[in-house]
């Protein structure tokens, strides 16, 4: 793993990405990048972005070391450790790091991976896990790219896995690229059935939209969770609409999140007692590593290289 920086801000709710203060702000955001050996030219990109519980060996540096063996170039972004938010638990970083600080770091992702002369800048496509997942399907809609300035710079395409569906948009205009939504059937921190009405969003949108329910999975299959783990927080209540205004209003307080009081108002009402469970499933992980390569392959229209090695430290 090669370690890179990233220059980025950190909007805290998303009116504040357009306010010239605020992006003057500017922060180091390390990233480990994963190359593919040998690199090739015109080489595809998948930027990946963490869950509120911190960057994890066998969750996000897995995918990456996977993804450069299949031929693409991964970037790893540390968005919690730019802000020095180690010290904090999920609540904790629940309300100080906001979604639209990762998506300002996912946007410094595509923009660096863009200008590196190897990458074919129309093929980096973007995946997240839980908090991060949630950031990938924003980074899909056209309203988010023009507020964060991205000009003609996209996603080719957007995965989310276990995301936390948290909001809606008022206008549901994508960017056109397709998207894949991963999730467990006995999945109690996401809303499944909000779930398959942003997957219709997005469709109605402009994205094709791969939806995938595993039988028998929890939250975080893919983790290192060999035993049941009780989160006591969940945020399947949670039912926020993103105004063509750029505001997020909540539905159940009827609360405008225009700042850091509001933010925490509304997390503090919507949050369920009853958490949910997370649970590791070999069986749904290996599925999930199939679909997640299988949409990658054939959005990025890459033709895959069996044995490729990697590049790293």
């Amino acid at each position: 793993m090669l370690e890179v920086s990233l220059s980025s801000f950190s909007p805290f709710v998303l009116q504040d990405v357009c306010r010239p203060a605020v992006r003057a702000r500017r922060i180091d955001v390390k990233a480990g990048l994963f190359l593919p050996e040998p690199l090739p030219r015109d080489c595809p990109a998948v930027v990946v972005l963490q869950g509120l519980g911190g960057l994890k060996l066998g969750r996000e540096y897995r995918y990456g070391h996977m993804l450069a063996e299949r031929g693409y170039a991964a970037l790893v972004i540390d968005s919690v450790k730019a802000r020095h938010h180690e010290r904090h638990g999920d609540t904790g970083r629940a309300l100080r790091m906001t979604e639209t600080m990762i998506l300002a770091d996912a946007f410094a992702g595509l923009r660096f991976m863009a200008a590196e002369p190897w990458v074919d800048p129309r093929r980096i496509a973007v995946m997240g896990f839980s908090y991060g997942a949630m950031v990938s399907i924003f980074a899909a809609y056209e309203q988010v790219c023009r507020t964060y300035g991205m000009d003609d710079l996209r996603f080719a395409a957007h995965v989310c896995y276990y995301g936390c569906t948290v909001a809606r948009f008022r206008d549901p205009t994508t960017t056109g690229a397709p998207v894949a939504m991963l999730v467990g059937e006995l999945e109690r921190n996401a809303s499944l059935p909000r779930t398959r009405l942003i997957a219709e969003d997005l469709r109605r949108g402009g994205s094709e939209v791969e939806l995938h329910e595993y039988p028998g999975a929890w939250h975080q299959w893919d983790g290192a969770d060999h035993e049941m783990r009780h989160v006591r927080f969940h945020l399947r209540r949670f039912d926020l609409m993103v105004g063509t205004d750029n505001v997020v209003r909540d539905r159940f307080t009827r609360l405008p999140m225009r700042g850091r009081l509001t933010r925490t108002l509304i997390l503090a009402a919507n949050a369920g007692l009853g958490g949910y469970d997370i649970l590791r499933d070999e069986r749904t992980r290996n599925r999930s590593d199939q679909d997640l390569l299988g949409f990658l392959d054939r959005t990025l229209a890459r033709r895959t290289r069996k044995g490729a090695g990697a590049r790293g430290i």
